[in-house]
């Protein structure tokens, strides 16, 4: 029996509002974008996943990561102005490491990404160099404090600005064990706080992030990722109690968002995300499979593919 592979999934949806007992079912598709079950004359991609949102002049636009079997993630783009049809997507950022998480947002009239190079042991803030948004360029390393230097494997991470503070949500995982931590700072370079009450969670079914800070019901929701039975089995929504410089608190008010009764979600999924569009909320989610790659394997041992 060849090697089983985990495989990701995308899928966006449409409805008039979010709602804290929203229910997916309701939601309407809108659009999908699927792994490669098979291609033979190049290595298929296996990922499509980790979908941020981001609205501009007009356009909502799509990133993702993407990752073919044997090669690291990169983040693709691709846009729409009514959301049936869509550009080709680009690639908008290659870099030495694996590439995910691409969380997007403006700040100063800036459009600026940062997405998970945990390999590089680093939190890096890229910027688009144009207003096409198909491209960004490495602008700065995010200098985090760490009472360990040896791990430094930031995954995941987004940014919340309230009027005068930037607070930075980010985790770590330790021989399976996810911890979210918390920062502070004044400027969006930083130099970023360890904030007092990080961590804020320390186990792996609230401890990763599944997404950006969102605001539903007028209430900040924290989306995280289930890995209590592995890798990005679910969705859970926390509402932000309380967030200061000095005192952090939240609580779980939706779990298990993603229904593994049927469908697209059958395998779990581990990606929320959500924007306002034209009078409508889009919303970008993602999904597992497994796949065999039976004769890719075979030709990658081979050298065929590479």
């Amino acid at each position: 029996m060849s090697q089983v592979t985990e495989c990701f999934n995308i899928r966006l949806y449409q409805t008039s509002s979010l709602q804290l007992n929203m229910n997916m079912a309701a939601f309407t598709p809108v659009k999908d974008i699927q792994c490669e079950k098979h291609n033979y004359s190049k290595m298929p991609i296996r990922i499509v996943a980790d979908p941020f949102l981001f609205v501009h002049n007009d356009r909502v636009y799509l990133f993702y990561e993407q990752q073919r079997l044997y090669h690291p993630g990169v983040i693709m783009m691709t846009s729409s102005k009514d959301m049936i049809d869509w550009t080709n997507p680009v690639m908008a950022l290659e870099e030495k490491c694996h590439l995910s998480f691409p969380f997007v947002f403006q700040e100063n009239q800036e459009i600026y990404m940062i997405p998970e190079t945990s390999e590089l042991g680093e939190i890096r803030l890229y910027k688009a160099d144009d207003d096409s948004l198909e491209n960004f360029v490495y602008v700065r390393s995010i200098g985090i404090p760490s009472e360990d230097t040896d791990n430094l494997n930031f995954t995941d991470t987004c940014i919340f600005k309230d009027s005068t503070t930037y607070y930075l949500f980010t985790s770590t995982e330790n021989k399976g064990n996810y911890q979210q931590h918390l920062f502070y700072a004044e400027k969006l370079e930083g130099p970023y706080l360890k904030h007092p009450c990080s961590p804020i969670a320390q186990n792996n079914k609230v401890g990763r992030n599944g997404g950006s800070i969102l605001r539903i019901d007028n209430k900040l929701i924290r989306v995280t990722q289930d890995c209590v039975m592995g890798y990005g089995e679910n969705i859970h929504l926390l509402q932000i109690d309380e967030l200061t410089r000095e005192q952090y608190s939240e609580h779980i008010i939706l779990e298990n968002m993603f229904s593994r009764n049927y469908g697209f979600y059958l395998k779990g999924g581990h990606q929320f995300n959500a924007v306002n569009y034209n009078g409508k909320t889009i919303i970008a989610t993602d999904a597992k499979e497994y796949h065999r790659y039976f004769v890719e394997r075979i030709l990658h041992k081979i050298g065929v593919l590479k």
